[in-house]
């Protein structure tokens, strides 16, 4: 590596200025995709050198804050901020005999500019994140309009902003998501196109746009595969995502060959962030598949790379993606005191800073009271969790959340209000193709589809439904249950949709066959 050959030389003659204009120069892709030795490799040496050269130099500290922002303490990164800023101002404000000129003055404050962009995303995952827009609007006020790479993280943490704290606005949020990628596609920057098109689609699928998901990584599996094959690894957001779409559309095999594919190619790379977004879907299609034991083995996986970042970060990342999938694993291995403890804990603990998160731990609540047989007091902390979704346009949650509903209102023995709100979830359901959300709730679901199916067939045929019960194991059904589909147009539409996902990802699979892992990357 050439980098740490010329850093090494530069540090060890104390050439300082050398070896912080080193540091400086690194690419900003760095700042969002991290390897993990180079973090551990650059914090010791950033912890060597001369506290009052790193100070002094504001393009330093925000690189150290950027490049660090996963390892890091917050109050560490929060200092390296707070001196840049302060130099920066200082210098803006410098009543000096030798003004700035218009070129170093424009240089100033786009460097500000990226510096308030950053601290804006740190501010983003704190209890009032909102906070951050106000000094997102300085920041690209400050900013170059040439600087597109910056601004595009600025969109990306705006996404953030609107997507998880008390303006809970999803539609806002992907709205800048979506921008981001278009600004870092005219940036001609592959690494952060894909970082930016898997991490948007994320927060797309908590929307419960699948199509659209499918639609976006396969457009970044393509990009990837017209360029360097040897930055490969960067792929693996689109694919994780991918493969996620596959499982909730009931293509567990595919899903699996994808998703064990994406972390291989995450593992070349070492980078946290891709590694944990990589392991959280890997736990969700062990689910699907009820392997309960691989589940739990990707879970221990997940959390050994966790325990790599600083702890605040993890807590977030932990409680935004797989808190729901450790209690539904929790209670389909039976432990159910575990799970119980955890809930009191839960209780008991300070409340999660983000609403968003908190929203993710109280659905893990509710799913736990359920198994617990108090439904009540179920439906009781669903209420706000269900017009927070719904409100947000966060569909894919609503439409988990509706589903506890209806069991919950099952075990009350109110089978009206359970079909009800059971006919509103497939009504949204079908649009998108869902199938694994479903099936994943087990038996109480399966006997209200039946039921519903059999009330609707009545008046008209229920090809969606014969497709979800289907996909349903027989012993979940119940019994004398029919799922053999009705022939009709509407079923045409259907059975079109689910040959199109079928070929869509069949189309994927022969194009990655050009892209298989070397071995010593499996």
């Amino acid at each position: 590596m050439v980098f740490r050959a010329s850093f090494l030389h530069a540090f060890n003659a104390h050439e300082w200025k050398r070896a912080t204009k080193l540091i400086e120069q690194l690419p900003i892709s760095l700042a969002w995709g991290s390897n993990e030795q180079h973090l551990v490799m650059l914090r010791q040496w950033l912890e060597q050198l001369p506290e009052d050269i790193v100070r002094s130099r504001p393009t330093l500290c925000l690189a150290c804050a950027q490049i660090m922002r996963t390892v890091a303490p917050q109050q560490m990164l929060q200092g390296w901020l707070d001196a840049a800023e302060r130099t920066l101002v200082d210098t803006l404000n410098n009543d000096a005999d030798e003004p700035l000129t218009s070129e170093q003055q424009r240089e100033q404050e786009n460097l500000l500019g990226e510096v308030l962009a950053f601290r804006a995303y740190l501010i983003s995952f704190q209890t009032e994140g909102e906070k951050a827009l106000p000094i997102i609007e300085r920041a690209l006020k400050l900013l170059s309009p040439q600087n597109i790479l910056v601004r595009s993280q600025v969109s990306f943490i705006q996404l953030l902003v609107y997507y998880t704290s008390v303006l809970n606005d999803a539609a806002t949020g992907l709205h800048h998501g979506l921008q981001s990628i278009s600004q870092v596609k005219e940036a001609n920057n592959e690494g952060l196109t894909n970082f930016f098109i898997g991490a948007t689609s994320c927060y797309l699928l908590g929307a419960g746009q699948l199509h659209k998901v499918q639609q976006m990584t396969e457009y970044g599996l393509q990009f990837q595969q017209n360029h360097d094959l040897l930055a490969i690894h960067e792929e693996a957001w689109s694919l994780a995502m991918y493969a996620d779409v596959l499982r909730e559309w009931n293509q567990l095999d595919e899903a699996l060959k994808l998703i064990l594919q994406a972390i291989a190619f995450a593992r070349r790379s070492s980078t946290l962030s891709l590694l944990l977004n990589a392991y959280s879907v890997l736990i969700h299609t062990y689910l699907s598949r009820q392997e309960w034991d691989e589940a739990q083995a990707a879970l221990a996986q997940f959390d050994a790379i966790g325990s790599k970042t600083n702890h605040y970060l993890f807590s977030l990342i932990r409680s935004h993606f797989t808190i729901v999938d450790q209690a539904r694993l929790w209670l389909a291995r039976g432990e159910f005191e575990r799970a119980s403890r955890w809930a009191k804990d839960l209780e008991r603990s300070e409340q999660s800073c983000l609403p968003y998160t908190r929203e993710r731990e109280e659905v893990a609540c509710v799913r736990i009271l359920l198994a617990q047989q108090y439904p009540t007091l179920a439906l009781r902390r669903l209420q706000p969790l269900i017009i927070r979704a719904t409100t947000s346009q966060r569909w894919n949650h609503a439409l988990e959340m509706w589903l506890l509903q209806a069991q919950a209102h099952q075990m009350c023995q109110e089978e009206d209000e359970a079909l009800a709100i059971l006919t509103r979830a497939v009504r949204y359901a079908s649009t998108e193709g869902y199938i694994r959300r479903f099936v994943d709730e087990g038996a109480i679901i399966a006997a209200l589809l039946t039921t519903l199916r059999n009330q609707e067939q009545r008046t008209r045929p229920t090809p969606y439904l014969d497709t979800l019960l289907t996909a349903f194991p027989p012993e979940t059904l119940p019994a004398q249950s029919s799922s053999a589909p009705t022939s009709n147009t509407e079923e045409g539409h259907i059975t079109s949709i689910l040959h199109n996902m079928r070929l869509s990802s069949k189309r994927l699979f022969t194009n990655r066959a050009l892209l298989k892992p070397s071995q010593d990357g499996s």
